[in-house]
């Protein structure tokens, strides 16, 4: 595995549920890799009883809550916003061309490819190639991050290949080159997205990797955010990026097994910059 390349996962108060962890190193991944840990968390010593100092790297989270911007004014401190902000430092500090920074929970990545018009899925694919592909893709393409697809993505049958969203979630593959500040105590992974590919910088989702979140995002799970999901009512989680992207967000009541949820919803064709048509575009005389 590349030396200018790390992993990043960000967790809390989850020692022995390290579930993105197992599935990389079960995968065969030979490369750097750092659980990210905040020094309010109680089982910090833990971590590094399991994991040896070499592969934990502790943050003041109360440093990181007061130079992140939230969009409140309120102390929210369990949320994974810091975390990803000092992994951008740590990457930049070790002089790490790319890094990926992704959660503590998933349980694996796995290829889906169109076939006969349902999409496959194949499991067995190996760490280190994975990696190396999405790396090479994502300095080649000029992009600030490229992620992993996700499940509710993969609902179209042969359709699905076409498809490159300008969003991310759940695991980050970046481009230290192109720095970014990511943004709000919740949603911080979509809001994220919003806020630069807006101004032009580009913060997508390549397929056919599907990174794959059973219960992802319910705050359900003990550690984690469990406790910030708990402290705001549905429409408060969701209005962030209103605040965020008031021209194009609005929230949006659906419904799920559980009953009815209120979720983001976004204007995505008319909220990006996009290359226009060549017979669309004009041109002076002396450049036909």
């Amino acid at each position: 595995m590349r030396e200018d390349f790390a992993i990043f996962i960000t967790t809390h108060e989850r020692p022995d549920k390290q579930k993105t962890l197992e599935w990389f190193l079960n995968s065969g991944y030979t490369g750097k890799y750092y659980l990210v840990v905040d020094d309010m968390d109680r089982t910090k010593d833990d971590y590094l009883r399991r994991y040896g100092k070499n592969n934990v790297l502790i943050f003041n989270k109360i440093k990181y809550w007061e130079i992140c911007d939230t969009l409140n004014n309120r102390q929210h401190l369990a949320a994974v916003l810091y975390a990803r902000q000092f992994a951008e430092d740590a990457a930049l500090e070790m002089g790490l061309k790319t890094f990926l920074v992704l959660d503590d929970d998933i349980s694996r990545f796995a290829a889906r490819m169109p076939k006969n018009g349902k999409m496959k899925r194949y499991k067995n694919i190996k760490a280190d190639d994975f990696v190396e592909a999405y790396v090479s893709f994502l300095l080649q393409g000029g992009f600030a991050s490229i992620s992993p697809g996700t499940q509710n993505l993969y609902m179209s049958g042969e359709e699905t290949i076409e498809k490159f969203p300008r969003k991310g979630s759940n695991a980050f593959f970046r481009n230290v080159q192109i720095p970014i500040k990511w943004l709000s105590a919740m949603n911080e992974d979509i809001i994220t997205c919003i806020e630069y590919n807006k101004k032009g910088i580009m913060m997508c989702s390549a397929i056919p990797i599907c990174c794959e979140t059973p219960k992802a995002g319910t705050g359900k799970i003990m550690g984690g955010m469990k406790e910030i999901y708990e402290a705001m009512t549905d429409y408060e989680r969701a209005f962030y990026a209103v605040i965020a992207d008031p021209a194009r967000c609005y929230v949006k009541m659906s419904k799920n097994k559980d009953g009815h949820q209120m979720g983001i919803a976004r204007k995505w064709a008319s909220g990006d910059p996009c290359i226009l048509n060549e017979r669309w575009q004009k041109r002076r005389d002396d450049e036909k």
